[in-house]
């Protein structure tokens, strides 16, 4: 799912992972994810919720936000379109309106 981590890959793979995931644009997605959250997308229909089980809007959140840190980890070029796009704005916004939400706070806190 989206919200997999390829930390547990190679740095060769993780790269490769990082610079697909860049180029078919899904940093934006996320981001217009973040910043719209009550509207419907493709994006969000991707993410499967553990157990079948429906996914809050909370970890919802979290999850893209975990994703989008996953991209941008130690790479200049997603980290550079991620912040002209908008990135760092999505991040702390989200992180604004869930305040009390110690998952959403800790994932924006690795994407910032």
């Amino acid at each position: 799912g989206v919200g997999s981590s390829p930390s547990n890959r190679g740095s060769g793979a993780k790269e490769e992972f990082q610079t697909v995931a860049r180029d078919a644009g899904l940093i934006e997605a996320i981001i217009q994810a973040l910043l719209q959250p009550s509207k419907p997308s493709l994006l969000l229909a991707t993410v499967r919720p553990k157990r079948g089980q429906p996914m809050s809007p909370t970890s919802m959140q979290a999850t893209l936000m975990a994703a989008l840190a996953d991209i941008v980890r130690g790479h200049c070029d997603s980290q550079r379109q991620a912040a002209e796009g908008g990135g760092v704005e999505a991040v702390v916004v989200t992180m604004k309106a869930y305040p009390e939400a110690e998952e959403v706070q800790e994932r924006g806190s690795q994407g910032l």
